[in-house]
């Protein structure tokens, strides 16, 4: 099984209408592909913690990234730390 992790922007969720129909046409088109979308804390320390321990959950699948907006800016950083392909949709890159 792949698996593609939808990361939201800032001030998002996994109820974003983006985020759910991309998974729609997914589900139809790729069902093979389970896509998760999760509830990113508003702190980045637990974000990345979070997204790190999903990494590890789904270790031995094929991972794939997708970040939007502050959710690009870790999708970049999670894509560097674990060699994983990532796709950012208008990154936020200096979010400091």
């Amino acid at each position: 099984m792949s698996t593609l992790i939808y990361i939201h922007g800032f001030n998002s969720s996994p109820l974003s209408q983006k985020a759910n129909s991309l998974k729609t046409w997914l589900e139809r088109q790729h069902p093979a592909v389970n896509m998760l979308i999760p509830q990113l804390p508003c702190y980045p320390a637990e974000t990345i913690e979070l997204l790190q321990n999903l990494v590890a959950a789904h270790a031995g699948e094929q991972i794939g990234l997708l970040g939007s907006s502050l959710g690009g800016y870790f999708a970049i950083w999670l894509s560097q730390k674990f060699n994983l392909p990532a796709v950012v949709v208008n990154p936020a890159v200096r979010p400091f």
